[in-house]
């Protein structure tokens, strides 16, 4: 064990340690019984993947919406921020929507209540929701991404998650809990689990004054490249560390990082990967907020400030977070 004596640090000496994280020191120890560190080194990101990207201003820009729940206000078990959204999908038209979990949130005040009679199990009104989104699919060009959680009243609460089990929709397909897909050669990475927030809480940090937090949070998954650098994990995660440690893992760094928290929203980049959080489509008993980013890349892939000359995804991005 090295102990990490903070106060004798120098006021010039800036870091910032997670539980069990992976670094490097140097030091001395002089006295053996105690390292003087003179120096941090911090794991660097797994490369972008190289592979041949396929939207260009042929293809046109690419149209991502992204949408966290719980999908249910607190004081109703009716799916009305959802039914909005439906509306919003129908009316853009996006190439891709991400909608992450819980969609019902098995801590929802009302499933807590005696008195609360469901005329339908969790899945079948979960399928039922799935439903009515691939009917207002129809005619459109929008893929749906489901990200599952482990919150979900209709699935197993264990971390990471396995996909939703769900019927087979032409339009609609799930993926688990961390989850990375690929879409015209860009890598998306996404977890539904609030590590923004549970690493805010675990953070043990000497930064300047106007730091970037939430870039700094998000720096840390890419660094230690894992989707939840953080053990042992936040209380309130039921993580099955055998689980976590094959599928947590993040195998390339993701052009775009889709991390959902009850923190305040933001698009920002951070060394290059476009990190965003849409925070929760509904806060309390109020709606609240999504994102959309639009991806518009050179025609040519050998175009200066193309992606493969060395410019990073961000520099061809634009987005926006709305409230619904």
């Amino acid at each position: 064990m090295i102990l990490l004596l903070t106060k004798r640090m120098s006021k010039n000496v800036f870091f910032t340690f997670l539980n069990q994280q992976v670094l490097g020191l140097s030091g001395k120890n002089n006295l053996g019984r105690c390292v003087q560190v003179s120096q941090l080194f911090i794991p660097r990101p797994f490369p972008f993947r190289q592979a041949r990207i396929s939207i260009n201003k042929t293809t046109g820009p690419l149209s991502i919406l992204i949408a966290a729940g719980p999908f249910t206000p607190t004081d109703s078990l009716s799916f009305e921020p959802l039914k909005d959204l439906r509306d919003v999908i129908e009316k853009t038209d996006p190439d891709i929507c991400f909608l992450i979990g819980p969609f019902l949130d098995a801590t929802h005040p009302m499933l807590q209540s005696e008195d609360t009679v469901l005329l339908d199990t969790f899945q079948e009104i979960f399928e039922n929701e799935l439903q009515k989104l691939s009917n207002r699919l129809q005619d459109r060009r929008t893929k749906v991404i489901l990200v599952s959680s482990w919150k979900d009243a209709h699935h197993h609460a264990v971390f990471p998650t396995l996909p939703y089990s769900i019927k087979k929709f032409s339009q609609i397909m799930a993926i688990s809990d961390p989850g990375v897909v690929s879409i015209g050669g860009l890598i998306f990475g996404v977890t539904s689990t609030d590590i923004l927030m549970h690493l805010s809480r675990n953070e043990l940090a000497k930064t300047t004054i106007n730091s970037d937090r939430m870039g700094r949070m998000a720096r840390h998954l890419m660094a230690q490249r894992n989707f939840y650098p953080l053990y042992p994990p936040d209380e309130s995660v039921p993580l099955d560390i055998e689980f976590w440690a094959d599928h947590a893992r993040m195998e390339v760094t993701p052009h775009i990082l889709i991390l959902p928290s009850e923190l305040r929203h933001f698009i920002k980049d951070v060394d290059g990967t476009v990190v965003v959080n849409p925070e929760r489509l509904t806060k309390g008993i109020s709606g609240g907020t999504y994102a959309r980013i639009y991806i518009d890349l050179p025609n040519d892939p050998d175009e200066e400030n193309s992606i493969g000359n060395g410019s990073p995804i961000a520099d061809f991005v634009m987005g926006e977070i709305i409230k619904i």
